[in-house]
């Protein structure tokens, strides 16, 4: 029977079942309700005979809320007194059905409510989780999947409800059956306070998995073993404390296939009760070996000796018995090569595994390796692979020596490109350069770093202990990358796409050199072989370095070195790397420091400071004196002579400081189209017409600095 009516709200209670225990949007609600009033009525039933008084109320109410309890809410801030009702005669297992089939499809009850709403069905009514599918049209997983979020502890569930986990953290720790490691887990995956923030699903998932799942087929102890556990672990199993095994446990995952789909049947979910059984099984194993008259090392004894547990065939000064190395150039185990012989043999716990592993002193190992016919070793690997390390250290040496002449020449060839301009923009270049570097690995950025900011910068008052040299050179190459010109790009750019190749694989035979490194340096124009046999030893013959490219020719300008602390001024002339005329008085300044490769930061005297002034550009306070300065044209000179004078004093004044005499333009175009070749053998750099033979008055003009001459002096 179903009667409609106007219902006061005072006459009216929540249901104690229903799933729902948060309601979003009341405020909201409410206005609509004062604006048109409620336009669908509540679902109410008379209040049960065997349910309790509410908390807080001082009277039984007359009517349960079946559904529509967001409704009523709503209306009580709306202010309203009384609310359209149907009212129907229903028993609990029909409420049940109508709130879970009506409410738990509704888009915001969360899954925590829909979990704990099939819970009460399946624990108070009798449902089973087929009835429960078949009811919300949902499959047995989905109604097993959500049921195990049940198994949360309360802390955990204020978590869900507070926001600080959603539906599938949640669900991973809800595997976790111990409620303390349930807390512990949660607190670890919500990293409150952490830079990155909560772990991703993927993230908690790996972390649950590696830290509260642990693999029974690497137990240490026999799974169908019984351990009395001193200490309650909460095993929860079918018999007295210390006689489940973990095949019977319920805590094993292969024991309730519903709640852990996916994951591997052989799993523990309980490491209290995992340590618990490796510490008896650990305690069981030092008895039988004391027994057997061995020594024996556990707790905090073993840790100083194996810190990290026992990796490889040695810990300390101990040698593992069954552990294989080279003895007498065999492969085998210790206990193989002095077969025959007895040794003190030391029971050394790896409390990584929790297990006992048979140790021999390294001293007794080696007088009964003397035994046993075989002379110890100070190195027990192999000796083909001693060899193969030989071979990738004078590869790594070459490809290393092949780099840096590639760099060097490939440095040259962009001083000379006077006349040919980059493709693309300066700050395409300086984006590409700058996003190849922060995706090279750590050490090929090392390398770079290292190769362009020689000396680290000095750590600044933000920088913590852990950003060391290297990382200080990587940050002061990235701002470097900013105040570079367009050729000094490309050379990094070059520099990074070959950097790579340097690294010499260990687990493999082939170390041939890289073909791209090879192909780079000979379209530099270098002679790989030549570089090659410089890098091998020979008897009797030193291993060099490449030859570095020489310096300038008598009367080529060079750029520069200056120190901290000298006195230095601009250059008459100078440019910036874009051909820029620097624009400066003749103030002299002092050098405060280098700016990048090839560049210093410089205080004037006037007070103006420069960050960054390439090397080239600058002059000691006090330049050299030429050694044969001009003389003026004597008087009655002709009219020839008096031009010539007049076209060396303009030579002069734009010549570097160290030219001696201005060049003859005549001469030196005449020369250049005799030797169109000498370009190349002077590394790009003009040549005096005539070459090495040129007289004195025939030395080159000055190039302004935007030709690359300033890298010269920077690798």
């Amino acid at each position: 029977m179903t009667e409609f009516q106007e219902t006061a709200l005072s006459l009216l209670a929540p249901s104690p079942t229903n799933p729902r225990k948060s309601f979003a949007d009341l405020e909201g609600l409410a206005e609509s309700i004062k604006a048109q009033g409620v336009m669908q009525p509540i679902l109410i039933r008379p209040w049960p005979d065997d349910y309790p008084t509410p908390d807080g109320s001082d009277r039984r109410p007359a009517y349960e809320i079946v559904a529509g309890e967001r409704r009523y809410r709503a209306s009580l801030l709306a202010g309203l007194e009384t609310i359209p009702t149907l009212t129907r005669d229903l028993n609990t297992r029909q409420v049940l059905e109508a709130q879970i089939v009506e409410n738990l499809q509704r888009r915001d009850v969360t899954e925590l409510e829909e979990a704990e709403g099939y819970q009460l069905m399946m624990r108070d009514h009798g449902y089973s989780a087929d009835e429960l599918a078949d009811k919300v049209g949902r499959s047995r997983a989905y109604i097993y999947g959500r049921l195990k979020l049940t198994a949360l502890c309360a802390e955990a569930r204020q978590f869900y409800r507070d926001g600080k986990l959603d539906a599938s953290r949640a669900l991973l720790i809800a595997r976790i059956p111990v409620p303390a490691l349930q807390v512990q887990a949660a607190q670890e995956i919500i990293r409150e306070g952490h830079f990155e923030g909560p772990m991703s699903a993927r993230q908690a998932a790996t972390c649950i998995q590696n830290r509260y799942m642990l693999d029974l087929a690497k137990a240490p102890f026999d799974r169908a073993a019984h351990y009395v556990i001193a200490v309650e672990a909460g095993l929860g199993g079918k018999g007295p404390l210390g006689l489940v095994t973990c095949v019977e446990c319920p805590k094993r995952t292969g024991n309730d296939p519903e709640a852990y789909p996916g994951i591997h049947p052989d799993v523990c979910t309980d490491p209290n009760c995992y340590a618990d059984k490796r510490a008896a099984h650990l305690a069981q194993a030092a008895a039988r070996a004391r027994e057997g008259g061995h020594k024996v090392i556990t707790g905090e004894a073993a840790k100083k000796i194996a810190p990290h547990g026992i990796y490889g065939p040695t810990a300390g000064n101990y040698v593992a018995l069954d552990e294989k190395d080279y003895y007498g150039g065999h492969y085998q185990t210790a206990r193989k090569a002095i077969e025959g012989h007895d040794v003190q043999i030391v029971m050394l716990e790896d409390h990584r595994k929790g297990t006992l592993v048979p140790m021999v002193a390294k001293q007794d190992l080696s007088e009964a390796l003397k035994a046993a016919g075989i002379k110890p070793s100070k190195s027990n690997r192999d000796p083909r692979e001693l060899v193969r390390e030989k071979a990738r250290k004078a590869e790594k040496k070459f490809r290393r020596a092949l780099f840096d002449a590639h760099h060097a020449a490939t440095r040259t060839q962009l001083n000379a490109a006077t006349t040919t301009k980059p493709a693309l923009s300066r700050d395409d270049l300086a984006l590409i350069a700058r996003q190849f570097f922060a995706a090279r690995g750590g050490e090929t950025s090392k390398i770079l770093a290292r190769m362009y900011v020689p000396d680290a910068p000095p750590r600044g008052p933000g920088d913590s202990e852990y950003q060391d040299e290297d990382y200080r050179r990587c940050r002061r190459l990235t701002e470097m990358i900013e105040e570079a010109d367009a050729p000094q790009l490309m050379l990094l750019l070059l520099d990074l796409a070959l950097v790579s190749t340097l690294d010499v694989p260990t687990y493999g035979d082939d170390i041939a050199t890289p073909a791209p490194l090879v192909a780079a340096a000979e379209r530099a124009g270098l002679d790989v072989d030549r570089i090659r046999a410089l890098m091998t030893p020979q008897a009797g013959v030193a291993i060099s370095a490449p030859t570095p490219p020489q310096a300038a020719p008598a009367g080529e300008y060079s750029a520069p070195t200056f120190e901290a602390g000298q006195r230095v001024r601009i250059r008459p002339g100078a440019c910036w790397d874009d051909g820029t005329p620097i624009n400066a008085d003749d103030t002299p300044g002092t050098i405060q420091g280098a700016a990048g490769g090839d560049g210093y930061d410089v205080l004037f005297n006037n007070g103006t400071r420069r960050h960054y002034l390439p090397a080239i550009a600058l002059e000691h306070d006090a330049p050299e004196t030429p050694s044969t300065p001009p003389q003026a044209a004597p008087a009655g000179d002709e009219p020839a002579q008096t031009q010539k004078a007049k076209t060396a004093a303009r030579a002069k004044q734009a010549a570097p400081a160290r030219a001696v005499k201005p060049t003859k333009p005549k001469a030196q175009a005449a020369g250049a189209a005799r030797k169109p070749k000498e370009k190349a053998k002077t590394s790009g750099r003009v040549t005096a017409a005539g070459g090495k033979g040129s007289p004195a008055d025939e030395l080159p003009q000055y190039r302004c600095p935007n030709t690359m001459d300033m890298l010269e002096g920077a690798v």
